[in-house]
């Protein structure tokens, strides 16, 4: 697999299609970022991509078959294999999962998952606040760093190897044991919005095809999709 470096992007997710455009029988390849001045994240939300204090990186795979009836379990696998590396190097961090793709620590969001489907392949995009301390306003309140030294050539390399592993592997292996341990938000009380509908109730599980079980008014409701907005994480 080619890795490509770079200061700063535009954004690493457009740089991946952009090379399955022009490469659509070609390698696997990484694009790698110190920082994005239009990085973005699900729903095509901004993601705040500072200068030296993050890790930004979108993988292009050509010719990626994803399995429809197994899809909702990649980014719930590809999750466990980043805490997994995060874990390992920086050991007295508590790293969570809100469903289904972000990374939480203390609290606060430190870190993201993008998987999008192309004509050409699959792109994976994930970005992490290593040491980031100012955040815009809108999400001071919400986002959050990991903020301890790091070796950037270490993590760069366990990162791209665990993601590529939980791609390759997504529909075999049982992670999802490990997944739910690693929820914040089983148990809790959310809201969520799924296109223009939006509920609220408590989490009960996460099921064996990734789907979040939500008790709402005793009705047991299965997501497949969906955007968790607020979660209780007092109680």
């Amino acid at each position: 697999m080619q890795v490509f470096h770079f200061e700063q992007v535009s954004s690493t997710q457009d740089l991946a299609k952009e090379y399955l455009k022009n490469n659509p029988n070609g390698i696997a390849a990484a694009f790698v970022a110190d920082s994005q001045t239009n990085g973005y994240g699900k729903q095509g939300r901004d993601f705040y991509s500072p200068a030296k204090t993050g890790m930004y990186f979108s993988i292009a795979l050509p010719k990626f078959d994803l399995d429809s009836a197994k899809a909702g379990l990649m980014t719930p696998f590809i999750a466990v294999k980043i805490v997994e590396v995060l874990q390992k190097l920086f050991p007295n961090k508590s790293f969570k999962l809100k469903w289904v793709n972000d990374i939480y620590l203390n609290q606060r969001k430190i870190a993201g998952i993008l998987v999008e489907k192309v004509a050409v392949g699959l792109v994976v995009g994930f970005g992490i606040n290593l040491t980031t301390t100012k955040f815009p306003k809108a999400i001071a309140k919400k986002a959050g760093s990991i903020d301890q030294s790091f070796d950037r050539e270490k993590l760069e390399q366990f990162l791209i190897k665990n993601v590529l592993f939980a791609v390759q592997n997504y529909d075999q292996i049982d992670f999802l044991d490990e997944y739910r341990k690693l929820s914040c938000v089983i148990g809790r009380q959310v809201s969520l919005h799924q296109g223009q509908k939006r509920y609220a109730g408590r989490v009960v599980n996460i099921d064996d095809q990734g789907c979040l079980l939500v008790d709402i008014q005793h009705r047991l409701l299965h997501f497949s999709s969906g955007e968790i907005d607020k979660v209780d994480l007092e109680k």
